[in-house]
């Protein structure tokens, strides 16, 4: 695993296969699911409370979400669009 730093300056935990392969898992900080959501960052620690939102993992003290998991989680809260007239 090798830590980055998000924009926020906190570290991001990226895994990697072995050797040079490709990004297996990328790991968002709550920061940056609500600003790919578009949503306050309080908005995110209400969902973690009440548990609404993506599955998350407990790094220490930090919040981690998979890549994964969020993708999953916008794809069961996808609304079906309606055609005007």
């Amino acid at each position: 695993m090798m830590p980055h730093l998000g924009q926020d300056g906190n570290h991001r935990v990226q895994d990697q296969m072995e050797g040079d392969g490709p990004m297996v898992g990328r790991h968002l900080t709550i920061s940056d699911l609500a600003e790919r959501l578009g949503v306050p960052r309080r908005t995110v620690y209400q969902w973690n409370s009440r548990g609404d939102g993506p599955k998350y993992l407990k790094v220490g003290k930090h919040v981690r979400y998979r890549l994964a998991d969020v993708e999953k989680w916008e794809k069961a809260h996808e609304a079906e669009g309606g055609r005007v007239a």
